[in-house]
């Protein structure tokens, strides 16, 4: 099934048309065309949305099985890819699609921090000019999210 077959099922599955077992016949094929063309066929957290609503986590077990699978595997992909390789998604694109899916998300977290080549490139942009302008912006403009500006004065 191309891509564009698909396109408007897996946007749209569950809330307007098909049912959990309609989304279940389609998952593999969507979760290959959203981990291979990312938001060039769909928003990744319009997809990884689509469990959540589908209460997945109640599932059979060797359907659960491989749905943790794929999001594991997803995750390290992203993790391992080259920035803004994975079809220019960011890597908090697909950790919030992975958020709206799974009840725990501190496994994906500390397999980030692990790979601390990461975590330390995080941490170089949260502490950025272009960053710090921004969170100076956002304090200036909304005075009810005051600790943001000194969240990020707290930084070392």
């Amino acid at each position: 099934m191309n891509p564009n077959d698909l396109r408007l099922y897996a946007t749209d599955a569950l809330f307007v048309w098909g049912e959990v077992v309609d989304l279940k016949h389609f998952l593999p094929r969507i979760f290959e065309l959203v981990a291979a063309h990312g938001a060039e066929f769909v928003d990744p957290q319009v997809v990884l949305n689509k469990l959540h609503h589908a209460d997945w986590q109640n599932w059979p077990a060797p359907e659960l099985r491989a749905v943790d699978r794929f999001l594991d595997v997803l995750w390290s992909c992203v993790l391992e890819g080259e920035p803004h390789e994975f079809y220019g998604e960011e890597i908090e694109d697909w950790l919030c699609g992975i958020a709206q899916a799974v009840g725990q998300l501190s496994p994906y977290l500390q397999t980030w921090i692990e790979r601390a080549e990461l975590f330390d490139e995080v941490g170089a942009w949260v502490r950025s000019e272009t960053v710090k302008a921004k969170m100076t912006t956002i304090a200036a403009e909304y005075p009810q999210y005051d600790f943001v500006e000194r969240a990020y004065i707290s930084l070392p």
